[in-house]
């Protein structure tokens, strides 16, 4: 404290002022299957808040989404600095339908035992978010059609043919999964 020239009261404080950048916090997107799991990462910060929490298992940095069933979703991920500040960014997860394959009510069986000339039992399939493929042989008379999702028809030749149904999943990015009967 003074006194200046014309006998008045003066004091000086030193104020210091400290301006921090905020954070820049980064997370990644991610595409999976309803039975899947995706691992969600933040960076650009010391510590980290996810909300909601819903789905996830968090880490401090790191998420776990999973459990989720066909949707979109979002998290929000706050980042706080050395310096306390805080800054957030958003992560989209995808979550794709899985495949169904099955026979469908009231379908014939995949094994039948048939005498030439004699009709199968049509072998209907119930799919859903995938595409038929049928790999291995038929006996003529005996077609396998992926649109109808079916096995129909009557045998003209003797012997035994093998042959495998596959699902595959019509989801990209990830695929979601092939099943095979």
């Amino acid at each position: 404290a003074s006194i200046d020239s014309k006998g008045c009261w003066a004091e000086s404080n030193t104020v210091n002022i400290s301006n921090h950048t905020l954070p820049t916090v980064t997370v990644n997107n991610a595409a999976i299957c309803a039975s899947g799991t995706a691992t969600l990462m933040a960076n650009g910060a010391q510590t980290y808040e996810w909300t909601p929490e819903t789905y996830l298992t968090v880490n401090n940095a790191n998420a776990t989404f999973s459990g989720a069933s066909e949707g979109s979703y979002q998290v929000t991920v706050t980042g706080t600095d050395g310096n306390g500040c805080t800054a957030s960014a958003i992560s989209t997860i995808t979550v794709k339908p899985e495949v169904v394959f099955e026979l469908a009510n009231g379908s014939g069986e995949l094994n039948q035992n048939k005498c030439a000339n004699e009709a199968i039992t049509d072998i209907v399939f119930n799919v859903e978010n995938a595409s038929l493929s049928l790999t291995g042989n038929l006996p003529q008379g005996v077609t396998f059609d992926a649109s109808e999702k079916k096995i129909s028809g009557t045998p003209t030749q003797t012997g035994t043919f093998e042959y495998t149904i596959r699902a595959v999943s019509n989801q990209t990015n990830p695929t979601c999964e092939t099943k095979t009967l």
